[in-house]
């Protein structure tokens, strides 16, 4: 739903970045611990993963305006979970 902001009429200012895919969400071999604290928050790493995606959107777009909006989505790893438990 947010992506359909950004090409709007009057909304040349928000930008969307799709963080999904951004860090591991992959539960063979503990995979995902390489991004994440626990189910809902990304370790250090993670959270540079997710600034590189947010500085490269904004370095892309310092040009063409000044007041920038941006959107996220993100899906946090309690998502992926669902009934399963995870213990880090």
């Amino acid at each position: 739903m947010l992506y359909a902001i950004a090409p709007l009429s009057g909304f040349s200012h928000v930008h969307y970045i799709d963080l999904l895919g951004t860090l591991s969400m992959e539960m063979e071999n503990d995979d995902y611990k390489r991004d994440w604290a626990n189910e809902m928050h990304p370790n250090e790493e993670g959270f540079l993963k997710m600034a590189r995606r947010f500085s490269d959107a904004v370095v892309a777009c310092r040009n063409e305006c000044i007041n920038v909006a941006v959107l996220l989505r993100f899906q946090p790893l309690a998502a992926k979970l669902s009934s399963r438990r995870a213990y880090f």
